[in-house]
């Protein structure tokens, strides 16, 4: 005959799932896209070589901070121009021969990109001249810039013969 041994039985509550509330919105509202302020500022541009003939790409470098503690993921654009004057002047420096997007940065922080540019198929006037390359650091100001006086970066002229 068999003995029926009794066992002590110990229920728990066990949970099934954890919610966890990360930020409440209302309906059709945004969160923003900042985190306190945002300025950004181009450092200098640099590539290797010491021309690019008419019309052929060129790859350049711009390092991007943000002087500012506060961080953006709003993607913001960054333009490049090809200028034979030493004044940047989108009116008349236009169209960009390059632009990159930059998906955001975070405060305090430097990233850098990196851009093929096509130059133009022509020089402006005779067939070499020194030219400058400008970087215009998100021109719309999507990110709530609060300087955009420092958004233009410009690379040494000297080292750039189209040929």
């Amino acid at each position: 005959m068999r003995s029926k041994l009794a066992l002590p039985v110990t229920l728990a509550l066990i949970p099934i799932a954890m919610l966890v509330i990360v930020s409440c919105q209302q309906p059709g509202s945004t969160l923003p896209a900042n985190t306190g302020t945002v300025d950004l500022a181009p450092g200098t541009i640099t590539y290797s070589g010491s021309y690019v003939a008419w019309g052929t790409p060129l790859t350049v470098s711009l390092p991007i901070t943000n002087l500012d503690s506060g961080s953006t993921s709003t993607s913001f654009d960054v333009r490049f121009y090809v200028s034979t004057s030493n004044t940047f002047n989108p009116s008349t420096d236009g169209p960009p021969v390059g632009t990159i997007s930059v998906a955001g940065i975070g405060g305090s922080t430097t990233v850098t990109k990196t851009a093929t540019l096509t130059m133009p198929v022509a020089p402006s006037t005779g067939t070499n001249e020194d030219v400058y390359i400008y970087a215009d650091v998100d021109r719309s100001n999507s990110t709530g810039d609060t300087n955009t006086a420092n958004n233009i970066s410009t690379a040494s002229h000297a080292g750039i013969v189209l040929a």
